[in-house]
């Protein structure tokens, strides 16, 4: 009879499983917000590492300093920082190749006009006479 009432006692509602189970997602909620927190931060870091970059290729005393204590604040590693500025470095790069051959594809190319020349009388000293008629003039096409 003492394993019955044990049972009773501690059976599928006891309180105890259920908080470990609570406990157990809290943990979980708890490690999705700090890796979600650590992606933001490296993020943020990034973000203002390019458009330092995007700015201009060398970084200044003064910038240099705020990048260190912007690392130390986030807690970046040198090697994310590192790996951060050859990818951006890359970027930049690719970017700019796309800039020059979108800007030679954009260049005017020269619109080919071909009319055949036997629809033309050429007199001299006159402009020349088309024999098709011409809608966009008058007295052409006589």
């Amino acid at each position: 009879m003492a394993a019955d009432e044990k049972d009773q006692l501690s059976g599928p509602e006891d309180p105890k499983s259920e908080s470990n189970d609570l406990s157990d997602d809290d943990k979980f909620k708890e490690e999705l917000k700090k890796k979600k927190l650590e992606d933001l931060k490296r993020k943020a870091f990034y973000s203002v590492l390019l458009a330092f970059r995007a700015e201009t290729l060398t970084i200044g005393n003064k910038r240099t300093l705020l990048m260190e204590k912007l690392m130390k604040e986030l807690n970046i590693s040198q090697e994310t920082r590192i790996s951060f500025d050859v990818n951006i470095q890359e970027n930049l790069i690719a970017h700019q190749q796309r800039v020059i051959s979108n800007f030679k594809e954009a260049e005017p190319k020269p619109f080919p006009i071909s009319v055949p020349t036997d629809d033309i009388i050429w007199r001299d000293g006159e402009a020349p006479i088309f024999k098709t008629p011409n809608t966009l003039g008058a007295g052409a096409g006589q």
